[in-house]
């Protein structure tokens, strides 16, 4: 009972000091949990991705293609399976401020590229014949 009494009578003697003490220790696991949640964040899911699968972009910007002579080029060095194009291209869902990215690809070689994508055999059936 003495001791926190005690306790409680030095935490209040100086206040600031107490606040910064509180203030620092939020700080600090405040910190820690968003370092660890970014840490967490970057190694989701590639446990379930290929580790062989190497992309490749142009060097300016996303939305800039490879020269499709590349393409003959890449799947001639000895390793490569196979080789498909990414084609980046904003799209617009029935207005100017509702933009999102979309990716053109071959929709024959997505399958066998990128494995994994969870997709029963009448969704891919679907997204092969879908046009667009």
């Amino acid at each position: 009972m003495k001791i926190s009494k005690l306790i409680f009578k030095n935490i209040l003697r100086n206040k600031r000091r107490t606040l910064l003490t509180v203030l620092s220790l939020v700080v600090s696991l405040f910190l820690i949990i968003t370092l660890a949640t970014i840490l967490s964040e970057f190694s989701r899911g590639s446990e379930e991705a290929n580790p062989l699968r190497l992309i490749t972009r142009h060097g300016i910007s996303l939305a800039l293609p490879l020269p499709v002579a590349y393409q003959q080029k890449m799947a001639a060095v000895p390793g490569v399976k196979d080789v498909m194009p990414f084609s980046w291209f904003g799209g617009i869902s029935k207005d100017e401020r509702n933009f999102f990215a979309n990716f053109a690809v071959d929709p024959a070689k997505l399958r066998t590229i990128i494995t994994d994508v969870k997709m029963s055999n009448g969704e891919w059936e679907s997204f092969v014949s879908d046009r667009q």
